[in-house]
């Protein structure tokens, strides 16, 4: 009954990638998706944390469990490659490990798994220092430390930040202009070396006062925030040769990320693009605006015709956290994911676009976007 059951899902997913597979099975007795014909996710996370008495701490070891699950989700889900990443951090943050960590992960799943660094190393740099402080020598470090990660086979830089509100007290608020110094320098070293940057914005049109839901989920949130779209533009125009992907776009906690605003957007900066982000929920428990899809998770009209104009333009990037398969007791966590009911949901999306969009969405697009093999 189980084989009858993987077979009925292979075909379901042959047919929603256009292609006729049959599944796989890898030596370790993994079912695998077949090359070629699965779904490429731009944006997910690992967690390395494992029980050291009654402290998580990351380790090696925890983030090839997470892969390892997260190797077990993709297939459960069509999902071919993927594209993990460090969570963005700021100075003195005690946060999940830099990229190093994540090295091996993608050694041990090619062709499967690939990355992105920065998040940690580079996005601290950036928040440390005001405009005006960056001097020469920030600059070299800067440099130093990109070159370092393209050196060691990053896909990217991510996961980066302009704008990234806090969503409970330990979690971090993180708040830069786009065209920082340090990130109009980044543009140029991933023109320079081919290479994609991921950028995580919430969209302020223009100067806006914390709500209520923002106050009530962390005192880190500041009273007001500044708009940040004029700096956006201002980095997407820095370089052109720089392919920017805005993260999390369809998941808008300002009401500020409106269809008339990503269509003007993607009309008037070519190496923009976007990466799709749909939850069931959210952490600051306020009413999600802007969503690409409604309360029965159909396409909204206006969401269709801008996929429709712009096929080239997306990706999907669920940005998922994924947990240790099991901790030091050996027992399973309750859940794999942090942050969604039902792990991958936003991927349902594509199952409504027409074939040739949906593999463009779903596939091609980050293949180009991101140079995967």
């Amino acid at each position: 009954m189980r084989k009858l059951t993987f077979s009925i899902l292979t075909l379901i997913l042959a047919a929603v990638v256009g292609s006729s597979v049959s599944a796989q099975e890898s030596e370790s007795g993994v079912r695998a998706v077949p090359t070629g014909t699965g779904y490429v996710d731009v944006h997910l996370h690992l967690r390395g944390g494992v029980l050291q008495g009654n402290t998580r701490i990351n380790t090696q070891e925890g983030y090839l469990s997470s892969a390892a699950n997260l190797i077990s989700v993709m297939n459960q889900h069509g999902i071919e490659k993927a594209i993990v990443m460090p969570p963005p951090q700021i100075p003195n943050q005690n946060g999940p490990g830099s990229y190093e960590f994540l090295l091996r992960v993608a050694e041990d799943y090619p062709g499967r798994l690939y990355l992105l660094g920065g998040g940690k190393d580079l996005n601290e740099l950036i928040h440390r220092y005001q405009a005006n402080d960056v001097s020469d020598d920030i600059r070299e470090e800067f440099r130093q430390r990109a070159e370092a990660m393209i050196g060691a086979g990053v896909k990217g830089f991510g996961e980066m930040t302009a704008l990234h509100y806090s969503f409970r007290p330990r979690h971090p608020f993180e708040e830069v202009q786009a065209d920082h110094p340090l990130f109009l320098l980044l543009a140029d070293i991933a023109a320079e070396h081919d290479l994609p940057i991921d950028i995580h914005a919430e969209a302020l049109a223009e100067n806006t006062s914390r709500s209520e839901a923002f106050g009530r989920a962390s005192p880190k949130n500041p009273p007001t925030s500044l708009r940040n779209i004029p700096g956006f533009e201002r980095l997407l125009a820095h370089n052109r040769e720089a392919r920017i992907v805005w993260q999390h776009v369809g998941w808008d906690n300002t009401g500020h990320m409106t269809v008339d605003l990503l269509r003007r957007l993607l009309q008037a900066h070519p190496n923009l693009y976007m990466a799709l982000k749909i939850r069931i929920n959210d952490f600051a428990r306020q009413p999600m605006r802007n969503r690409p899809v409604d309360g029965k998770w159909n396409i909204k009209e206006e969401w269709m015709a801008l996929f429709e104009d712009f096929p080239d333009r997306f990706v999907m990037g669920i940005d998922e956290f994924i947990n240790v398969a099991w901790d030091s007791q050996g027992s399973a966590p309750g859940d794999l994911t942090v942050g969604a009911r039902e792990p991958f949901k936003g991927w349902s999306l594509l199952r409504q676009l027409p074939l040739e969009l949906r593999r463009k969405i779903g596939r091609d697009n980050a293949t180009r976007i991101y140079r995967l093999d």
